[in-house]
């Protein structure tokens, strides 16, 4: 991308490949510490902690939308610190395990994970729910799935045109509730700084000016 180009300075070669694997090997270790019972080996700074705080305080739900960018689990333990109540929605047919899973490893995780299944409206009728309920519900939504019939946004990214899931962005319009960037990003050994920003106010719109309004907050996004 141009974009990127111009900020590492050079052509990328075989360093950065390197780099970007180890990067990735790194946070898998991290993630094993972490569900280990090594959160006190972690320093995780964040911004932005308060717009959540104030949900949980007026007990109104919210949609945290991430990317396969820095550390999913990280977050999640930060909102569970804070005992804020997470719901994570996934491309799984096992949820109910990894449910079980998380309440073997801590019992007293406040982590929920979502089967998100792109045939059915039903996991849209769960994250309404649990949004009702004055939960966060979080999802990835910088990739479309293999097989999706979903059409996508083309927004401009990194100097280039690039293809975002619609259905997100459609749903949080549809819900009208409040709807947030989420990153956990890996600075340094044993270091994360976790950031959410609001993308928008919270529009629950009606079917005419859903797209246009789920297509403002992608590009934000």
């Amino acid at each position: 991308m141009p974009q990127g180009r111009r900020t590492l300075g050079r052509r990328p070669g075989a360093f950065s490949t390197f780099h970007h694997y180890r990067e990735f090997a790194q946070q898998i270790l991290d993630r094993t510490v972490l569900w280990g019972g090594g959160i006190d080996q972690f320093r995780i700074d964040h911004s932005g902690s308060e717009h959540l705080f104030a949900l949980a305080r007026e007990r109104r739900g919210g949609l945290l939308l991430g990317a396969h960018l820095g550390s999913f689990d990280m977050a999640r333990q930060l909102a569970t610190g804070y005992r804020l109540r997470l719901n994570v929605v996934m491309f799984t047919a096992h949820a109910a395990h990894i449910n079980r899973l998380f309440e073997q490893l801590d019992p007293t995780s406040r982590i929920r994970v979502l089967q998100l299944d792109p045939t059915s409206v039903r996991t849209a009728f769960e994250i309404k729910a649990r949004l009702g309920q004055g939960e966060l519900v979080g999802m990835l939504t910088d990739r479309i799935p293999a097989g999706s019939r979903d059409r996508p946004f083309l927004v401009d990214f990194l100097g280039r045109p690039a293809p975002f899931p619609r259905s997100p962005f459609l749903l949080a319009c549809l819900l009208g509730c409040p709807t947030y960037a989420s990153l956990c990003i890996r600075t340094g050994p044993g270091r994360y700084e976790a950031r959410v920003e609001p993308l928008g106010p919270a529009r629950c719109l009606p079917r005419q000016e859903r797209d246009k309004g789920a297509e403002e907050l992608a590009r934000a996004y």
